[in-house]
C-alpha cells in the first residue's frame, strides 16, 4: 500500500513559500481565515537515506543535551557546492458544486517572476530567496568556507496544463470574507490530499522533481466541525518502489483574505 506522509522537514521548500502564504496583516484588514500550522497524516513512514527522490542531506544539532536530526535539500555546505531541484508546477482549478471556480492558473506568471525563482540582492548574496534564507542560516560556514554553496530550483520549470478537479459538496465549503468580501474555499485535507496524488501520477511526475501544486483562495482543514483549519502549505512524501516523491502545494491567496484567526461572515 502507499502511505503519504506530512513531515516536519527543516528545507528549502518551506522558505519558498512561507513569507507568502503564511504573512498576517491586522485584523482591520483581513478576513482572519484560520491558523497557519504544520500536520501529520496517518501511517507515515520514514523517508530512507537510500529512497530516489531529490537530493537532500541529513544532519543533527543539540540543545540542553538533545540531539535533534534534520533533513534538508541539497547538499551538506562543507561541499561547498551548488544544487539545482527539477521543478513541476502544476496549477489547480477547483470547480464547486455551484458552478464556481477557484483558479490558480493566472497566478503562474507572478510565481516564476517572484523572488522564489528569480535572484535578488541579500545579505548573504545575489540568488533565490530560498538559498538566500538557507545561506544565512549556515553563515558561519557561507562567510568562510563554503561560499560557493547553493540549494537553488529550476529557474525555467515545466508548467504543466491546469488539472481542472470537480469538488464534491461535502469536501468543501466556499465562504465569503467578511473584509475581503471575496469568494474563498475551506477543503478537506485528506481529499486534497488524494487529488494531489492523482494528480502526479497521471501527469508522470518523476520522484527527483520537486511538483509545485498551486491553488487559489483555499484553505485546507482538519477538524470543520470545530473550525480547525490548517492553510494550504503542506510538504509530503509519497512512498513506492523505493521512491520519496516530495511535493509542496502552494495557496495563493489574495492579501485582505490571508489572516491569522478564524471570522467568517456567510456560507454561500
Amino acid at each position: 500500500m502507499q502511505k503519504t506522509a506530512i513531515v516536519f522537514v527543516c528545507l528549502l521548500m518551506f522558505a519558498l513559500v512561507a513569507p507568502l502564504v503564511c504573512s498576517t496583516q491586522s485584523n482591520a484588514q483581513s478576513d482572519n481565515i484560520g491558523s497557519p500550522k504544520f500536520t501529520t497524516e496517518s501511517s507515515v513512514t520514514p523517508v530512507l537515506a537510500t529512497s530516489k527522490t531529490v537530493p537532500h542531506w541529513t544532519s543533527s544539532f543539540v540543545y540542553k543535551g538533545v540531539s535533534y536530526p534534520y533533513t534538508m535539500v541539497g547538499t551538506n555546505p562543507a561541499s561547498n557546492s551548488t544544487t539545482t531541484v527539477d521543478v513541476a508546477i502544476i496549477p489547480f482549478d477547483f470547480v464547486f458544486a455551484n458552478g464556481a471556480s477557484l483558479d490558480a492558473t493566472g497566478k503562474v506568471s507572478n510565481v516564476l517572476g517572484s523572488p522564489n525563482f528569480q535572484n535578488a540582492s541579500y545579505t548573504s548574496g545575489i540568488t533565490q530567496f530560498g538559498d538566500a534564507v538557507q545561506r544565512a542560516e549556515f553563515w558561519p560556514a557561507v562567510s568562510t568556507s563554503s561560499s560557493n554553496w547553493h540549494t537553488l530550483i529550476d529557474a525555467t520549470p515545466t508548467v504543466y496544463p491546469t488539472q481542472v478537479i470537480q469538488v464534491p459538496q461535502n469536501q468543501a465549503a466556499l465562504l465569503v470574507g467578511s473584509v475581503s468580501h471575496r469568494l474563498f474555499a475551506l477543503m478537506s485535507l485528506s481529499w486534497f490530499s488524494d487529488r494531489l496524488h492523482q494528480a502526479i501520477n497521471d501527469l508522470h511526475i518523476s520522484s527527483t522533481t520537486l511538483p509545485i501544486i498551486l491553488t487559489y483562495d483555499t484553505f485546507l482543514y482538519q477538524h470543520f466541525r470545530n473550525g480547525s483549519t490548517i492553510l494550504s502549505l503542506t510538504i509530503s512524501f509519497r512512498h513506492g518502489n523505493s521512491r520519496a516523491y516530495p511535493v509542496l502545494a502552494r495557496a495563493i491567496l489574495r492579501p485582505a483574505i490571508r489572516s491569522k484567526c478564524c471570522r467568517i461572515r456567510t456560507s454561500l
